[in-house]
């Protein structure tokens, strides 16, 4: 409605140190390979809470994700995907963000961010 007058961000605030950082890096590679079953394998690993790779891993395999496929996305993106992780926390500690998901409003015309300033 308002095209000019601001923006968003909407995140989510990613820990990133292990083993959340694989079990995100693992559900980024689900995203990646098969969107349409991101939330069903997210579902399913808080549904089987305490979960680690191997449980994550079993769930995507049950929808319809290959263990090679996966394990090769985690293995070729570790590093992009830390470097994604680390400017995601910049970016939250910028806006003071503590919670996940996250939203940002900024506006354009004053340069405020949300009730920050």
């Amino acid at each position: 409605k308002y095209p000019n007058d601001v923006n968003s961000i909407s995140k989510f605030y990613i820990v990133h140190w292990e083993p959340t950082f694989q079990l995100s890096l693992a559900m980024d590679c689900v995203g990646s390979l098969n969107p349409w079953v991101y939330y069903d394998v997210l579902s399913g690993a808080f549904k089987a809470y305490p979960v680690d790779l191997d449980i994550l891993t079993n769930i995507a395999v049950d929808k319809w994700i290959s263990k090679e496929s996966l394990q090769k996305c985690i293995d070729n993106n570790k590093w992009e995907y830390s470097k994604f992780v680390n400017d995601s926390m910049s970016l939250c500690g910028e806006f003071w963000v503590n919670w996940t998901p996250w939203n940002i409003i900024i506006n354009n015309e004053t340069k405020k961010v949300g009730n920050r300033n």
